[in-house]
């Protein structure tokens, strides 16, 4: 099984440090809509806060490790560990973002606590190739998807100037 790990102080930057900034501006909204103005705007504010840390702190849809091979699939995130056999995915669909150093993936229809998750797959170690992992597991699970036949064709005529 491949082992692959965003870089640490990385994570600590792009994820903790925000999510953790992220929860005390939501706590000061709630302070504020409790004891001070009842303005809409920290209401507002207080729900894209408490979206945000749920997606870091419960949901693990940032994760800061992912084990792969042919049989499983499986995302670590402080500690919360989501684990699926490929076999038992049914459904699963990817958006890459930005290039292909982001990916927005969903898996088994994505729930409220799990099956959905943001992969920065430049920060990860061999990034690239779990980049490629992911394309192929799309390709196995939704073999005639408009983006596997896209990517197939795309890569056709590269094989052949080979």
């Amino acid at each position: 099984m491949k082992h692959y790990v965003y870089k640490s102080s990385h994570y600590l930057i792009q994820m903790i440090i925000p999510g953790v900034f992220t929860m005390l501006i939501g706590i000061y909204c709630l302070f504020q809509l409790v004891f001070g103005s009842h303005n809409v705007l920290f209401l507002f504010v207080l729900f894209l806060c408490t979206y945000n840390v749920w997606n870091l702190f419960v949901s693990a849809s940032n994760p800061s490790e992912i084990w792969a091979d042919d049989e499983n699939l499986v995302f670590i995130s402080l500690s919360k560990v989501h684990k699926y056999k490929i076999g038992d995915i049914h459904q699963f669909a990817m958006r890459v973002m930005s290039g292909n150093g982001r990916i927005y993936m969903t898996i088994n229809h994505g729930g409220f606590t799990k099956g959905r998750y943001w992969v920065r797959t430049e920060e990860f170690s061999d990034g690239k190739e779990l980049t490629d992992y992911f394309y192929t597991l799309d390709a196995k699970i939704n073999p005639k998807s408009l983006f596997t036949r896209a990517r197939s064709q795309g890569r056709e005529p590269v094989e052949k100037r080979k």
